[in-house]
């Protein structure tokens, strides 16, 4: 397969989040989580194990399934998370556009591969470009993802670009976690210094 250019909307199928009648009610014992913006870190990971849960009899065909793809549709940054696993029921809140592969492209494009795209500075201005603004809050519009158009690799190369990706994330997360435990340490270092003062 040899390079190609695509919009979005002939590989993928777009829906909006769910939307919910007034606030999300959390209830620890709900038969459905809830994605919302809160939930995806700066460097665009979903946090699986923090979602809120609440009770919901219909769920509207709106279910997360792995490899679906989130874009937060509103606020500076319309950036994209890949679904990468599900432990239960999960659906998004209204605050993100849902992108599904289609049957006939799941066999040519890796949803990491295209959440990548997405990301990319070029597309994220392309989506800016788009969108529409209110005094305080910039709001994506379905058209805007729909007229994207995305070049696809040969499988391949998506591959390596996503393996890519994945690392640099981990590089950043590993490298802030040792930035924290320095910090304690130092900390330590310090209150301990303190004590032996006092005792003097």
């Amino acid at each position: 397969m040899s390079t190609k250019t695509v919009k979005i909307k002939e590989i993928a199928d777009l829906r909006s989040g769910y939307h919910f009648r007034g606030r999300i009610k959390n209830d620890p014992k709900g038969n459905v989580a809830v994605i919302q913006m809160s939930d995806v870190s700066e460097l665009k990971e979903l946090n699986l194990n923090l979602l809120t849960k609440t009770k919901l009899n219909k769920l509207d065909g709106r279910l997360i399934y792995e490899g679906d793809i989130l874009i937060q549709n509103r606020g500076n940054s319309f950036s994209a998370t890949v679904i990468k696993k599900i432990s239960m029921d999960t659906i998004a809140s209204p605050h993100f556009f849902c992108l599904r592969l289609k049957n006939e492209a799941e066999k040519s494009i890796l949803p990491e591969y295209l959440t990548w795209s997405i990301n990319q500075p070029y597309i994220q201005r392309q989506l800016q470009m788009y969108s529409a603004s209110s005094n305080t809050v910039r709001m994506l519009r379905r058209e805007a993802i729909n007229k994207l158009t995305i070049k696809i690799l040969p499988i391949k190369k998506q591959k390596t670009i996503s393996t890519i990706s994945e690392l640099a994330i981990r590089e950043v997360n590993i490298l802030n976690q040792l930035k924290e435990l320095k910090l304690k340490l130092n900390n330590t270092l310090i209150q301990n210094y303190f004590n032996t003062e006092k005792t003097i």
